[in-house]
């Protein structure tokens, strides 16, 4: 891939990333129906790969960290699998 097109694409990842949010953010204050939820869930997993593709490997680990987060730490993996239940 050029620099150009890998400069594209990574643009497109950001305007991509600010509409999940406003979709997922949605979520917590709309009556939202499963079809809404899987979709915005599928929306974000399929952005996660595309992006994860141009993290360098040196920001890979904390990327990743991210959505998985750990046993104590629950991140956007955790929200997206219940984006109704109401954060500790």
């Amino acid at each position: 891939m050029s620099s150009a097109a890998q400069l594209a694409e990574i643009e497109e990842l950001v305007r991509e990333s600010e509409a999940i949010s406003d979709e997922l953010q949605a979520l917590q204050v709309e009556k939202a129906t499963p079809a809404q939820i899987r979709r915005a869930q599928d929306r974000y997993q399929q952005w996660y790969a595309r992006a994860l593709r141009h993290v360098p490997d040196s920001d890979a680990a904390r990327f990743r960290n991210y959505y998985e987060g750990d046993s104590f730490i629950t991140r956007i993996k955790g929200y997206l699998a219940n984006p109704r239940k109401p954060s500790a």
